[in-house]
This record gives C-alpha cells, sequence and structure tokens, in this order.
C-alpha cells in the first residue's frame, strides 16, 4: 500500500472530498441539488480539519461528533467499546469475551470514558442533542 504525504489535514479533505465527488452518484446528487440539512460529521482527533477541508470543497457544513473509545486498561491504544454523548454505551461483545477484564475493570474503563465525554462536551460547548436536529446524512 503507497501512503501519500499531504501538506495538512485540511488539504487531505479538499483531496477526499475531490475523490469522493469523482466516485460517488449518491454524493454529486446531493451535491448538485444542494440538498438542505446535510451535515458532515467530524469526529475530534484530527478529524475536525480533515471535515473543514471536506465541507470546503463540497459547500457543506459540518458538526463535532463526539464519540470515545472504551480503552483496554493494559493496551490504552485499543479500545472494547464506545461511548456516545448521549451516554450510550457500545460493546464489543465478542472481543470483550476475549479479555481477562474483571467486571470492576469493566465498569471503571466505562465510567473514565463517560467522564472524558463530559469533558469534550465542556470543551466543544456542545449541546447533546443538538445531532437529533439533522435530517439526512450519509455513511460510509
Amino acid at each position: 500500500m503507497k501512503f501519500i504525504p499531504y501538506e495538512s489535514r485540511f488539504k487531505a479533505g479538499e483531496i477526499l472530498a475531490e475523490f469522493i465527488l469523482s466516485k460517488n452518484p449518491v454524493i454529486k446528487k446531493i451535491i448538485s441539488n444542494k440538498i438542505e440539512n446535510v451535515f458532515l460529521f467530524a469526529i475530534p482527533n484530527g478529524g475536525v480539519p480533515v471535515a473543514e477541508g471536506f465541507c470546503s470543497v463540497l459547500k457543506l457544513n459540518f458538526d463535532v461528533l463526539i464519540v470515545r473509545k472504551i480503552k483496554i486498561p493494559y493496551n490504552t491504544e485499543a479500545g472494547f467499546g464506545s461511548v456516545t454523548t448521549d451516554g450510550t454505551v457500545l460493546i464489543n461483545e465478542v472481543l470483550l469475551s476475549r479479555l481477562t477484564l474483571s467486571e470492576n475493570s469493566i465498569k471503571s474503563s466505562i465510567e473514565t470514558t463517560k467522564r472524558e465525554i463530559r469533558e469534550r462536551i465542556e470543551f466543544y460547548n456542545k449541546n447533546t442533542d443538538v445531532e437529533s436536529s439533522y435530517k439526512s446524512f450519509i455513511n460510509n
């Protein structure tokens, strides 16, 4: 696999938008019809500058979607689930069944993640139920 370095995440977002626009007829139709209430959700930790570049090309708005992984205590780069802004906890049950984590360790990791979500919400001054107001979305 060949990796292409970009001058910035913003520029990478612009290039990604051009590429998707050239390859995806659904996106092309949405953009050309100027459908309202289409937003891109950016995930912090690198996603916001990419979203800015992407949306600048496609003339879309974006918002920050705060989701945090539930970290495996002995490997904080990996996670066994995630937590959303409304407190929903999603667990990868298959992975969790393979880990040797105690119930207390699992609960502690989830609570730590919920606290991180609250801190992110405060940092971004984010209304937690704003996502429900969007009408159209594009995934994948």
